[in-house]
């Protein structure tokens, strides 16, 4: 290759590199719509750095007649690093890397029109693969590395935000603000808190992050609000509409999905609640339907726990929620009267000592105060119900036997039929003392 002629082509593509940088970056935003479609308002800028920085490592490369060193591309791991956090996926990024190749390619194709500097061109070909082939495997690599730093910093974050809310701590950071946002945490009205834990401890394939995807992508795909792993669990904030049976279904689906994949879940979710502040009674809500289902694979939500089972299992402030607001005023007024007689009957009857037999209350019964205060002074007022036998079947009605006097008598003072033996004096005489 005529050093002459190469150099005058390398002169040529010098001058057009402008041209070439933001032809290149202009196809990239055409023909790759995640470039577009990126909020990040600087990455227009970052592309034609790095674009112009790779098209000078081609150039260097040619007109020194080397390899391409895996220092020449310190930018781009820089530039990697900067795509994850700009919304870029690495096929997307690896595809700007092909699409930039050949415009370069065209760019020197044209700086080399006579025929003599075909062959210039042909050398400037080689030189040029090998290039983008080393930096888009430095990118590869580069834009994994940084990837994994980005899902462990965002799961960093997602767990202090979700330890900050089970908390009720404010959120000062600047990381889980913007978490908020995106989440939507901020701005919505009503959500449910879940908890997901496997049945056994998952130590290789398929992991807790298995299940976690299993979850979550059977919710809706617009589905808002932040899920992270909190040790061996899965705890989920979830926004709702109406009475989140939208969100159980989902969630139903997604432990059948999990347990196809071969993890049994143990699924708890809370009631519908308002408001960030009340995401701490809400994780005990959900901790509590947890618990109910003793370790057993399932889903329990804690709306579908009678009143009961809840008390037995806890005692605060949602037990009285759960109470319907008439039985609560009801008790709460019978509390209010602290034992006071009550004028309707059903209050009257409740009020009478149950005792045994329908006896007046013992001594030992008020003296170990078995009965309300003041309720064994009005025992003594109360008489019992006189007690009746209970009524024998009618019996076939014979004439009455005739009985001499003595007979007569005897049996109303012992109270037994005795054959009298004297009765054929006296004036009545049955057939049978005849």
């Amino acid at each position: 290759m005529d050093d002459t002629l190469a150099a005058g082509v390398l002169a040529r593509v010098e001058q057009s590199m402008d041209e070439i940088v933001v032809k290149s970056v202009d196809q990239f935003f055409a023909r790759v719509p995640a470039y577009a479609e990126s909020p990040d308002p600087d990455l227009r800028d970052d592309v034609l750095i790095h674009t112009r920085a790779v098209y000078a490592v081609v150039l260097a490369a040619f007109r020194d007649q080397r390899a391409a060193r895996r220092e020449d591309f310190a930018i781009t791991q820089q530039q990697a690093t900067r795509r994850v956090r700009q919304g870029i996926g690495l096929p997307d990024f690896l595809r700007a890397f092909r699409i930039g190749r050949v415009t370069l390619w065209e760019g020197i194709v044209t700086a080399a029109a006579e025929p003599e500097s075909w062959q210039v061109a042909v050398e400037a070909a080689t030189y040029l693969m090998n290039v983008i082939e080393v930096g888009s495997s430095i990118a590869a690599a580069a834009y994994l590395k940084a990837q994994q730093l980005e899902l462990a910093e965002g799961d960093r974050i997602r767990r202090d935000f979700v330890e900050d809310l089970i908390a009720g701590r404010e959120m000062r950071d600047d990381a889980k603000r913007r978490l908020a946002t995106d989440s939507g945490l901020d701005r919505v009205g009503s959500f449910v808190v879940v908890i997901a834990e496997p049945v056994q401890p998952l130590l290789g394939d398929p992991d807790l992050r298995t299940a976690l995807s299993s979850l979550t992508s059977a919710v809706d795909a617009d589905q808002l609000g932040v899920v992270s792993i909190r040790q061996n669990q899965i705890v989920g904030i979830l926004p709702v509409s109406g009475d989140g049976n939208n969100l159980l279904a989902g969630l139903e689906r997604g432990r059948r999905s999990a347990h196809r994949l071969g993890i049994e879940l143990v699924v708890g979710a809370s009631t519908v609640h308002q408001g960030p502040a009340s995401v701490p009674e809400a994780y005990r809500e959900a901790s509590i339907a947890h618990v109910a289902l003793a370790g057993n694979p399932g889903l329990k939500a804690l709306s579908t726990l009678t009143l009961v089972d809840y008390m037995v299992l806890r005692e605060d402030t949602t037990a009285h929620r759960l109470i319907h607001p008439e039985l609560r005023q009801f008790i709460e007024d019978d509390l209010a009267r602290d034992g006071a007689p009550r004028s309707d009957p059903v209050g009257v009857r409740r009020q009478r000592p149950q005792c045994e037999g329908g006896r007046r209350p013992t001594p030992r019964a008020r003296e170990h105060r078995l009965l309300p205060a003041g309720e064994d002074r009005r025992a003594d007022r109360i008489q019992p119900a006189p007690f009746r036998r209970p009524r024998r079947a009618a019996r076939r009605r014979t004439p009455a036997r005739r009985r001499c006097t003595e007979h007569l008598m005897i049996r109303r003072r012992f109270g037994a039929a005795i054959r009298c033996g004297t009765g054929r004096s006296s004036k009545r005489i049955c057939s049978r003392c005849t």
